[in-house]
């Protein structure tokens, strides 16, 4: 795999970041991307079928593509990154590892694997800085130079044996589709209350940074969720809901982990959130994960209320 990220998260070199699938309309502009698919027509071929395949996202800055991933799951079954690539003036700005972010979402295997050449020790450090751990090393495709074989697990050791056998956690967008799950999710986990409707929570989040709306899935059933917002100061996590009977798994700290991966490719310094006065547990769960409770008073003001008050 072939990318120069050197793994510092910024800000996209001060534009929003998106990352979509890829298009046929795109294909020129990510062989722009690539300097090897500009002068190699193997390159553009296999750009060209990768894209039609639907294995190709995109990431864009103001509507720029500034790079892209392909990933498939062609790797003896399992979810593979087969290429990654940031454009030059966009590199060491956190693209590469959105794009990284954004593949394990989409990702259906319970590891997902990767390689790079020996010689691409930035990409080496971007993998490492992500999770990924040396997997194997083969020696004769490029001579000279071995291709590091790199993996890492999207599901927690501690989750054990799932209710759906063979079935791997995703975690991916929220979906319209989702709602009557995700907001009996949030009924179970204690988190609505008369003052929050969930649903026009959930509609407010739809219309910014969407894209930050993430449920944990597996074999169809909803998990989890998490919803994080950036506003160019301060990042927020909210609605980190873990099923009561799915917990002790490792799917809040995967959900934690990727709120976090994507607020830090939007080179957000640091990150807010609000646990209510008296859950010593979930206090205790945020201090393991490395977050401290600020000396500040939390004030509030509603704009909406959605208890018709």
């Amino acid at each position: 795999m072939e990318q120069r990220d050197g793994g510092r998260h910024g800000g996209a070199r001060g534009g929003r970041l998106a990352i979509r699938p890829a298009q046929a309309a795109d294909v020129a502009a990510i062989v722009g991307v690539d300097p090897v698919a500009r002068r190699d027509e193997e390159r553009r071929q296999y750009l060209r079928a990768s894209v039609a395949a639907t294995a190709t996202f995109v990431a864009l800055v103001d509507d720029a593509v500034v790079g892209y991933v392909v990933f498939t799951h062609t790797f003896f079954g399992r979810g593979f990154i087969e290429m990654l690539v940031v454009h030059g003036d966009h590199r060491r700005a956190g693209v590469g590892s959105a794009l990284v972010r954004h593949a394990e979402g989409a990702c259906r295997t319970e590891r997902i694997f990767t390689s790079t050449n020996t010689s691409n020790t930035p990409m080496q450090a971007l993998l490492n800085g992500l999770g990924y751990g040396r997997s194997g090393v083969v020696g004769d495709l490029d001579p000279g130079d071995p291709e590091l074989i790199y993996s890492r697990s999207l599901r927690s050791a501690e989750q054990g044996p799932t209710d759906h056998e063979g079935d791997a956690l995703t975690l991916r967008p929220y979906e319209t589709h989702d709602e009557d799950a995700v907001v009996d999710l949030w009924s179970r986990c204690g988190l609505v209350w008369p003052w929050n409707d969930p649903h026009r929570d959930i509609a407010r989040k739809l219309r910014v940074q969407r894209e930050l709306f993430v449920v944990a899935a597996r074999g169809g059933a909803v998990l989890g969720t998490v919803m994080a917002g950036y506003e160019g100061h301060r990042g927020w996590i909210n609605y980190l809901a873990v099923d009561p009977t799915a917990r002790g798994r490792g799917i809040g700290r995967e959900l934690l982990a990727h709120a976090e991966g994507e607020l830090r490719a939007l080179g957000c310094p640091k990150i807010n959130l609000q646990v209510r006065t008296g859950n010593e547990p979930l206090l205790a769960w945020y201090r393991r994960r490395g977050y401290v409770q600020d000396d500040v008073a939390s004030l509030g003001k509603r704009l909406e209320h959605d208890d018709g008050s």
